[in-house]
């Protein structure tokens, strides 16, 4: 998970979808869903074209394994979320 991790690309849903199956068989349900945070943030300026097309081909494997999305659960954006004092 650290290689993928400290990759600078977006990793393939194939993978996204084995690390997600390897945390599932270590009832790691928390190291799941900072992964899929990991992988949401590395979509940079282009999050809004890559994260649809990632929770459309991973949505079945998840909800396969018993995992909710980020957006269910409520960690889209932090909890603490504060505007950048640049974009005011």
């Amino acid at each position: 998970i650290n290689f993928v991790a400290a990759d600078d690309g977006v990793p393939e849903p194939e993978i996204i979808i084995e690390v997600l199956k390897g945390c599932r068989n270590n009832n790691d349900y928390a190291l799941a869903t900072r992964f899929l945070e990991v992988v949401r943030l590395k979509g940079g300026n282009k999050m809004s074209e890559t994260w649809p097309y990632i929770m459309q081909e991973i949505g079945p494997t998840m909800q396969e394994l018993g995992i909710s999305t980020l957006k269910e659960m409520g960690y889209e954006e932090p909890e603490l979320w504060l505007e950048n004092v640049d974009d005011m």
